[in-house]
Order: structure tokens, then sequence, then C-alpha cells
């Protein structure tokens, strides 16, 4: 009962970080735009700085609910990290409420099959958590762990190029250069199979000595780092 109790407060001051990770989201896809991506990569940097000042200074005086804060606090300096060059660029904030705009219309409906696969992302990962949760204290962290090492990969390089790519598709689809837009999606894709394909295969030969140097230490066990390591050998794939 206490931890469900933390839970929800922690939970509770996570929910303001949704403010932040909307406004950010919003002012990286700008910028990103316009091709302009040394503030979305830096936003990353100085939101970690904050993690690590707490971990280390401040975590055994104000615990898990404290940390929380500090990812609010985190999230807020990736917003505020962009907008000095997101005004530079000319634009700015008005509230407008205008749900017959045609261009919000557009971007509604097709947001429709983005929410839906996301959607059912986060569904498979409440559901794989739930039935961790019936297994024994401590599966839903074994699972989280393995998860992060998994998509390290994908999240340094895979993400890395479609950020870059993005705009230039965007770009080509507009001007409706059709050859142009294949030869870049198919160069692209090649590229990150070439590098995801060997990572995948590499983190799962590498699994225990990777689990080893990233989390076994204080209340992380051996027998905790050997169960993430199995459970990264099935998420590789």
């Amino acid at each position: 009962n206490s931890i469900f109790n933390e839970s929800v407060e922690i939970v509770r001051i996570l929910l303001l970080s949704l403010i932040f990770v909307t406004l950010q989201s919003v002012v990286t896809g700008v910028l990103q735009c316009h091709k302009n991506f040394y503030e979305p990569a830096a936003m990353a940097l100085m939101s970690n700085l904050v993690y690590i000042i707490y971990l280390v200074f401040l975590t055994s005086k104000y615990g898990m609910k404290g940390f929380a804060v500090a990812t609010v606090l985190g999230f807020f300096i990736q917003f505020a990290i962009n907008l000095p060059k997101y005004k530079k660029l000319g634009y700015g904030y008005k509230f407008v409420l205008n749900f017959k705009d045609k261009y919000a219309v557009k971007m509604f409906k097709m947001m429709i099959p983005v929410i839906i696969s996301t959607s059912l992302i986060q569904l498979n990962v409440f559901v794989n958590r739930s039935f961790a949760t019936n297994i024994y204290f401590g599966a839903v962290t074994v699972l989280d762990y393995a998860n992060k090492v998994n998509t390290l990969a994908y999240e340094v390089f895979a993400i890395g190029i479609a950020m870059i790519v993005y705009p230039t598709l965007s770009e080509l689809a507009v001007k409706n250069h059709t050859l142009e837009y294949k030869k870049a999606l198919s160069t692209s894709i090649n590229a990150i199979m070439i590098i995801m394909v060997p990572a995948a295969v590499a983190i799962g030969i590498l699994r225990y000595p990777l689990i080893d140097i990233i989390f076994k230490r204080g209340a992380f066990t051996l027998q905790a780092a050997n169960l993430t390591s199995n459970a990264l050998l099935f998420y590789c794939p």
C-alpha cells in the first residue's frame, strides 16, 4: 500500500511535465523543419545534467518525489532551451481556438492513425507490466531496464537519422519531387538497417556484460542482472 500511494503521488507530480513535453515537441518540430538540430540535441544534455545533479547530491534527502520534481524541471529546461532560436526565426505564440480552421482539421485527421499506433504501443507496455506484477516483486523493473537497454541503439541512431531526414522528406513531398523523395527514403532506411541489425545482434550477444556495467550496483544484485539479461535477449529482435 505504501508503494502504491507513493506511486500515485509521483504520477500526480509527473503530470505537470506533460505541459512542457507538449510545448517542447511543438517548438522542436518547428526548429527541425528549419533544419536547426543543435538546440534540440542540446536540450537532452541539459535535462540529463539536472537528473545527474539531483541523483548525486539530493536524492538521499528528497527521495523519489524529489526526483519527480527534478524530472518536471528537466522537461521545462528542454522547452526553455529551444525558445531563443524559436523566437529568432520569427515565431511567437497567440492563443487561438478555431476548430474549423482547415489546417487544424487536416492536422487532427492526420493525428488519428498516429494516436492509434502510439496508444497500442503504450497498451502493450501496460499489458506487459500488469502480467509482470503477478510474477514476482521487481519483475516490472527487470522488464523496464531490459527495454531501456534494448531501445538505446534505436534512440541514438535510428531516431537521430529520422529527425534529420524528416524535414527533407517533407520538403520533397510538398514540392512533389517523387524520385528524390524515394531516393532519400530508401537511403535513410538502408542507413538505419545497416546500423540497427548489427546493434541488435551485438546487444543480444553482449547482454550480460552490458547489464552488469550499466546497472549492477547497490540493490541491483547479480540475480537481478541475470534476469534482466535474459529478458533483454527476447527484446532484441
